[in-house]
């Protein structure tokens, strides 16, 4: 691991420490860097969901190998229907 400088202001730090109860500043941008990587990594799935693809995740966050859906259309349509009850 490398050194990484960030200018953050101390505002965002106290509100983030005030929020979450972490006490330095390295817990609060690990946590924070963790956050950002699940989110975009969820909107990834979530895309490729909607062109047909499905992702299986691990329990340790690590992902499988895409596979295609037989007829997206169709599992889309079949879910909706089953809201709809």
């Amino acid at each position: 691991m490398g050194i990484t400088r960030a200018r953050i202001t101390d505002a965002l730090v106290r509100k983030a420490r005030k929020l979450t109860g972490m006490k330095t500043k390295r817990q609060i941008l690990r946590a924070a860097l963790e956050l950002l990587v699940r989110t975009e990594t969820r909107k990834r799935i979530l895309r490729f969901r909607r062109i047909g693809v499905s992702v299986v995740e691990s329990l340790d966050g690590s992902h499988l190998a895409p596979k295609r859906l037989r007829n997206p259309a169709a599992q889309r349509g079949r879910n909706s229907s089953m809201d709809d009850r």
